[in-house]
């Protein structure tokens, strides 16, 4: 029997196991017909495949499907099976044949049967509702190794072929798949729909929808035709995304130099779906709130929420479905770039937005956390088995993928960047590539060598913290190291290549260096030697942090007060210094007081950064004598901003001022402030009667204030608008302020129906997030996931990427020692294979949580005691 084979990376890796290398497809012609009625379908395949050695059997991947028929074919000639074994752990089946088959090309004849399932994995049933009954459509997730589940398959990204795809359905449905309608034949109530051959692709990229939809429709300005699918009666809420993809095609087409490869790119709005989106060539699926809009009711996140994941799904045509990585340990690749261009997409359509900073705020602060655990990874992680792959779509692919990236466009310019892109495009289409062929076209565009300069970023794990010391006027001493949360120190055998930048008050010189050793001193221009404070990593382009001399910090007070500082700098201050903080570099105190200089900032994203760092320091003193004067403190820190911005929206003000009235009001309402809460619940009653009357970019923070201030007459209110709201957009808004209860009976009753039909299943993790930032709530929302977890691994697989998000969010925000050691005991008897990496971040941010607030506990009572 021919072995799967197990490649081995390097010494030290594992072995990567592989479908062997005797067999290869070519095309496949698949026929698909579901039956609703019992969730089943059944399905024929001729696969034409290239034999490159003999043998006398093939193997695929196949799982939970029951081949019913197998024939072999080479022009006149017929090969018959003698029996079949499939292979539970591997996901393959094995088809042995009578006689000895020689190299050449054949076409492998199948007909299966495999069920409709509610995992939202594989060819799946997703249910939705229409005039007060359930009904059901049929979906497709097939990223990253479950297209095995629909059709028998050689289910590896490498593996491309070309695909006709076949639907069987009735005539009262809607057949969707990545390319348009070849023909269709109409027999009596059904129809069988054939769609035209696909260019070669990856498994994992193929898609097909069945079900009852209304559509929006237009054409880019090169002709290709968009439609947004919705159901039936809702196809209006799709007009945002459907302008938007028009104009980010072009947009791509423009900037990559290449034109959009398909005739027509379908994008459908899915009830159960347990991604936010997924890319498939030509029919990309979305959860509702990342793509539906409603003009009247959707606030400004929600608009910038579904154009950001237009973009990327739509770079994604370019940037892993046209050129597609060889392997899963690239899937950076398809991802981080994904996530860079979306925002540069985004910010090409909407400045006003600020794209860059809440690039910074949301990716890049979220890589920067995790990337500071041990337990971490290299964005170019070993990935040993198709089932290990889920794990890896998290802050590292996407986060501190894209936020590399940044750093090397800035590093190399972006016009030359930009060249080295179009070339590594054009060079690998339709095929694949590692990430050393994307430093090689950058090397070429740049004269530069970019593997040098990469490699500790992307093949080992963290990042450097950069210290910085004013040795003289014109002079600066920096040494870099490891930056863990835990302030641990480690010995690196090799720097990273830390691309400094520095600036400071009354020029505008950069200076730039890259700093390729632990120790070096800069010698700066005599415009920036006059400087009485500087800033390093400028732009926030570089992916470290940097740990100022006293002397530095205080200086930049100034900087800060008066705002002179870009709004990306001021908020990479304070996102350094809350870093720095838990990680025993400056105490906790010294943060609290250098915030205090924020009084005056008018940015949002710099409000919300220094919001969301904040509320991770009261986690740690709910159970505190601290509490109370913490949140004094935080009264007295958004009082002033609060002022300004008032409760009612301004004629023709910014719209991200929009969102920091949500993110300044809600902050109040939630630590105690009187008169917030009074007009939030005077604000509620009137919404209950009129809805209108509340603005959406304020329903969030006036549902999660009336809940969490409020009794079970709130609790009911604000559940009612779960159940009645027609836009999933609210329904979330409701789901997420329950979160907010303190009353543990009402906490049990969230959870119990978050594990009822109430919930989607793709929106528990909702729920458990919400509880999990309440510390009521918390205790309680652990307790329940440990009692229901064998239920859960049953509802989601052991290798849900949606499995491991409800862990982390359950558990991260503990702070005893004592915790994390119950959260490893409870996984050590309850072994989830699919999510240790996920399991160690938790137990990790724990611990870390814990030496923060034992080391600086009595630092900022005596603070907050004397202010």
């Amino acid at each position: 029997m021919a072995e799967l084979r197990k490649i081995q990376v390097a010494d030290t890796q594992p072995f990567r196991q592989l479908l062997p290398n005797l067999v290869k497809p070519i095309s496949y012609d698949i026929t698909i017909k579901p039956d609703f009625d019992q969730f089943t379908f059944l399905g024929t395949s001729s696969i034409e495949i290239k034999v490159f050695e003999n043998t006398q059997e093939i193997i695929l991947h196949a799982v939970d499907l029951e081949i019913l028929e197998c024939t072999l074919k080479s022009g006149k000639d017929s090969f018959d099976k003698s029996r079949l074994n499939y292979n539970k752990d591997d996901e393959t089946v094995t088809l042995y044949f009578k006689e000895k088959i020689t190299v050449g090309k054949y076409q492998l004849d199948l007909s299966f049967n495999g069920q409709l399932n509610d995992k939202m994995v594989g060819f799946y049933r997703s249910k939705y509702e229409k005039n007060g009954e359930y009904k059901f459509c049929g979906v497709t997730q097939f990223e990253p190794t479950d297209a095995r589940r629909a059709f028998p398959c050689f289910d590896e990204p490498s593996l491309k072929a070309t695909f006709v795809i076949r639907l069987d359905i009735p005539v009262s449905l809607i057949g969707l798949s990545n390319m348009p309608v070849d023909f269709s034949e109409t027999r009596g109530d059904t129809q069988l729909i054939t769609y035209k051959p696909t260019p070669i692709m990856s498994t994992y990229l193929i898609a097909f929808v069945i079900g009852e939809y209304d559509f929006v429709e237009s054409k880019t300005e090169r002709g290709v035709t968009v439609r947004v699918f919705t159901e039936v009666g809702k196809s209006k809420k799709g007009k945002f995304a459907l302008a938007c993809a028009c104009k980010i095609l072009d947009f791509y087409t423009d900037y990559f130099d290449l034109g959009y490869p398909l005739e027509k790119v379908d994008m459908i709005a899915i009830s159960d779906f347990s991604a936010g989106a997924m890319e498939n060539w030509g029919l990309i699926t979305y959860r509702e709130t990342a793509l539906l809009i409603d003009e009247a009711t959707s606030s400004l996140a929600s608009k910038q929420r579904v154009a950001y994941v237009v973009a990327h799904e739509l770079a994604h045509q370019w940037f892993g479905n046209l050129v597609t990585m060889a392997w899963w340990n690239d899937l950076w690749l398809n991802e981080g770039f994904a996530t860079w261009v979306g925002n540069l997409a985004v910010d090409f359509l909407y400045k006003e937005w600020d794209a860059w900073p809440q690039f910074v705020q949301e990716y890049t602060s979220s890589a920067l956390q995790l990337d500071s655990l041990r337990s971490s990874h290299p964005i170019e992680v070993e990935v040993r088995r198709s089932s290990e792959v889920n794990e890896i779509f998290d802050a590292i692919s996407y986060c501190k993928g894209a936020s590399v990236i940044r750093m090397l466009a800035a590093h190399l310019g972006m016009d030359v960047f930009r060249e080295g892109l179009r070339g590594y495009l054009k060079k690998h289409q339709y095929g694949n590539a590692a990430t050393k062929d994307l430093w090689c076209s950058l090397s070429e565009a740049s004269n530069k060598d970019i593997v040098e300069f990469t490699y500790k970023w992307t093949k080992e794990t963290g990042y450097p913290v950069i210290m910085v010391t004013r040795t003289a006027k014109d002079t600066l001493s920096v040494t870099q190291k490891r930056f863990l949360a835990t302030g641990e120190a480690l010995k690196e055998e090799k720097a990273w290549q830390v691309p400094l930048s520095v600036t400071g008050d009354g020029t505008n010189t950069v200076f730039r260096k890259v700093l390729s050793t632990f120790e070096d001193t800069l010698r700066l221009p005599e415009d920036l030697a006059k400087s009485t404070w500087l800033k390093l990593n400028v732009g926030f382009n570089g992916f470290y942090r940097v740990k100022y001399s006293d002397e530095l910090f205080s200086a930049l007070s100034d900087a800060l007060i008066t705002q002179v500082l870009p709004t990306v700098d001021r908020l990479g201050i304070a996102n350094d210094a809350f870093a720095l903080s838990r990680a025993g570099y400056i105490r906790t105190d010294k943060v609290l007081s250098l915030i205090e200089y924020f009084k005056e900032e008018k940015e949002y994203t710099v409000w919300v950064d220094i919001t969301e760092n904040l509320r991770q320091v009261q986690v740690l003193y709910e159970e505190h004598e601290a509490k109370e004067k913490l949140q004094t403190y935080m009264r007295q820190l958004y009082s002033p901003i609060a002022h300004e911005v008032g409760w009612e929206p301004e004629e023709n003000e910014h719209p991200l001022r929009s969102l920091l009235r949500s993110v300044v009001i809600s902050a109040l309402g939630l630590n105690g402030d009187a008169a917030i809460i009074d007009v939030a619940r005077d604000r509620f009653a009137k919404y209950l009667e009129d809805p209108a009357s509340l603005i959406p970019d304020l329903r969030s923070a006036v549902f999660s204030i009336v809940v969490a201030n409020g009794g079970k007459h709130e609790f009911d209110s604000v559940r009612s608008i779960f159940y009645n709201a027609d836009m999933h957009e609210e329904r979330m808004r409701a789901l997420s302020a329950l979160g907010r209860t303190e009353i543990p009976q009402l906490v049990d009753e969230l959870l119990k129906m978050g594990h009822s039909e109430a919930v989607r299943p793709s929106d528990l993790c909702y729920v458990y997030g919400s509880l999990s930032s309440n510390g009521v709530a918390r205790p309680l929302a652990w307790k329940y996931m440990k009692e229901h977890f064998p239920a859960l691994k049953q509802q989601f697989g052991n290798g849900q990427f949606l499995l491991c998000r409800m862990i982390e969010v359950a558990t991260k925000n503990f702070a005893s020692k004592e915790k994390a050691q119950e959260i490893r005991e409870f996984f050590t008897v309850h072994p989830t294979e699919s999510a240790l990496r996920t399991i160690e971040n938790s137990i990790e941010r724990v611990m870390s949580n814990a030496a923060w607030l034992e080391r600086d506990r009595q630092h900022v009572f005596e603070y907050l005691r004397k202010r």
